[in-house]
């Protein structure tokens, strides 16, 4: 005795995975878009990484690594000068020259 069993995937399966095609397809266009209007963007402030970067110093800002690159330099630098400024409570005045 033979049967046949034939399967057929659910309708719904099909149209979920064309939705998720079709979205896709959406967000990656988007993804571009915004790529390309943001390195325009960094392209047109005419920014220049600083010599004190450890990767890409003096290379022109138009692009994600670039602007990382700048950005670790700024954090860096603002912690470092934060760290300057503090001292101990002791020894800190105020403007009109009395102890904190």
């Amino acid at each position: 005795m033979s049967s046949t069993v034939t399967v057929t995937p659910a309708k719904g399966a099909r149209g979920i995975g064309l939705v998720s095609i079709i979205a896709g397809i959406v967000l990656l266009l988007a993804g571009i878009g915004t790529w390309v209007v943001v390195a325009n963007q960094l392209s047109a402030e005419e920014i220049t990484v600083s010599d004190d970067s450890s990767f890409m110093a003096g290379r022109h800002v138009n692009g994600p690594l670039t602007a990382y690159a700048q950005a670790e330099v700024i954090t860096s630098t603002r912690s470092r000068r934060a760290a300057a400024r503090r001292t101990p409570s002791s020894t800190r005045t105020t403007r009109r020259g009395r102890r904190s």
